[in-house]
């Protein structure tokens, strides 16, 4: 039986260019919602850690921290506990 934890570390970054994404919608076919747009740049990064009780066993937890700038802005935390099989 191995004993141990094994975390490992990720990062990622992306960047978003959209170029005419407009939505038009109704409502009961008669009301007209107001059109929306995301045209525009965003950038989005990461950074996050998985750990695992063993190197081979399917417990797993993942801390994940997310940014967003330009046309979509905010930040999200996300903690993933499961199991693979």
């Amino acid at each position: 039986m191995e004993i141990g934890i094994y975390a490992s570390p990720y990062f990622g970054a992306a960047w978003e260019r959209e170029f005419d994404g407009i939505a038009r919608a109704t409502a009961h076919g008669d009301y007209a919602i107001n059109a929306t747009s995301l045209r525009g740049n965003s950038g989005y990064g990461e950074i996050g850690m998985t750990w695992k009780p063993a190197a081979n066993h399917g417990f797993y937890a993942d801390l994940n921290l997310k940014g967003y700038t330009g046309k979509r802005e905010g930040a999200a935390a996300t903690l993933s506990i499961g199991r693979n099989f």
